[in-house]
C-alpha cells in the first residue's frame, strides 16, 4: 500500500490501475473505514470514496473514460484526488476519469467543478499539489515590500488603498493621513521629525514617548492632509523607508480617513 501511493505516474501498459483512486482498504472497492485512518496524504474530512478502476495491461495505451462512481454527488466539490494522472470529467450524470499514457492529467471541467491541475514530481508529498487556473494568483504568497511594476508602489501601500476604496473614500480628494514610524532612541525620534518637517508635503511631525512594555521604540507620527494619489504615496514612502534606515528606525507605514 505505501509502494502505491509514494508517487509514481502510470506507466504506458498499465496507466489507469497504477493510477488507481487509491480508495481501497484490504482490496475491498468503496472500503471508507480503513483508507480514512490510514491515509497519510488527505485528512479525512477532504476524503471521498469510489470504486478502484481496473485495466488489463493488453488494452490500447490511450483508456476511454471509465465511469468510477455511481453519480456526480458522490465526489464533493472540494474533493481531492490522491493520485497521478487522474482528473474528474463530466460524463453525462457520472463521474469519470482520464489519464494521458505519461502520467499527465487530462485538464478537463464539468458543472459545480472547477478545472484541475497537479503539477506533481515523483517522491513529492500532494499536499499542497493542487491548484486553480482561475485562483492561482491568490493563493500565492507576495511580499509586501515588493513593488508594482504599473505603479512603484509597495503592495502594501496599494493594500491601504484598497481598502480605502472599499470604505467608499474617493482617492481624488484631499484626506487626513497619518505616516509612524518607531525610533531606537529619543536623538533619532528627534532627528526624524526634524527631516520630515523640513521635507514637504504638509508634514506635521510629533515624537511620543515609548510603552512600559517597548522602552526603546519611541514613536514618531506625521501627519498631514493631501490627495492619496499614487505619486504622494510612491514619494512619501520612499522619503520615511530613507529615513528609517538612516537612523536604524522602523517605518510602520501609513493610514488614512475614509471621509475627508
Amino acid at each position: 500500500m505505501e509502494k502505491k501511493t509514494a508517487g509514481r505516474g502510470p506507466t504506458r501498459r498499465s496507466s489507469v490501475s497504477r493510477a488507481a483512486l487509491w480508495c481501497v482498504a484490504q482490496g475491498r472497492p468503496g472500503s471508507h473505514a480503513g483508507h480514512a485512518t490510514s491515509s497519510r496524504y488527505f485528512p479525512p474530512k477532504w476524503h471521498t470514496c469510489v470504486p478502484m478502476i481496473s485495466r488489463r495491461a493488453d488494452a490500447p495505451p490511450t483508456p476511454e473514460p471509465r465511469d468510477v462512481a455511481p453519480s456526480m454527488r458522490a465526489l464533493s466539490p472540494r474533493a481531492r484526488l490522491p493520485c497521478r494522472g487522474a482528473v474528474p470529467t463530466r460524463s453525462g450524470s457520472t463521474v469519470s476519469v482520464r489519464t494521458w499514457p505519461s502520467g499527465r492529467p487530462v485538464t478537463a471541467g464539468r458543472t459545480g467543478f472547477s478545472r484541475t491541475h497537479y503539477d506533481h514530481q515523483p517522491g513529492q508529498k500532494y499536499e499542497g499539489c493542487r491548484m486553480w487556473p482561475f485562483r492561482r494568483k491568490k493563493h500565492e504568497q507576495v511580499d509586501l515590500e515588493e513593488r508594482s511594476p504599473e505603479l512603484g508602489i509597495k503592495y502594501k501601500d496599494l493594500m491601504v488603498m484598497h481598502q480605502l476604496t472599499k470604505a467608499g473614500a474617493d482617492l481624488d480628494q484631499p484626506r487626513h493621513v497619518t505616516f509612524y514610524l518607531y525610533a531606537p532612541t529619543l536623538d533619532a525620534a528627534q532627528s526624524i521629525a526634524k527631516e520630515a518637517n523640513g521635507a514637504g508635503y504638509g508634514l506635521r511631525p510629533e515624537v511620543g514617548k515609548p510603552s512600559p512594555k517597548y522602552p526603546d521604540s519611541w514613536p514618531v507620527t506625521c501627519e498631514t492632509t493631501a490627495v492619496i494619489s499614487p505619486d504622494f504615496v510612491r514619494e512619501t514612502g520612499n522619503l520615511f523607508d530613507d529615513l528609517a534606515a538612516r537612523y536604524q528606525a522602523e517605518y510602520d507605514g501609513w493610514g488614512a480617513a475614509a471621509t475627508p
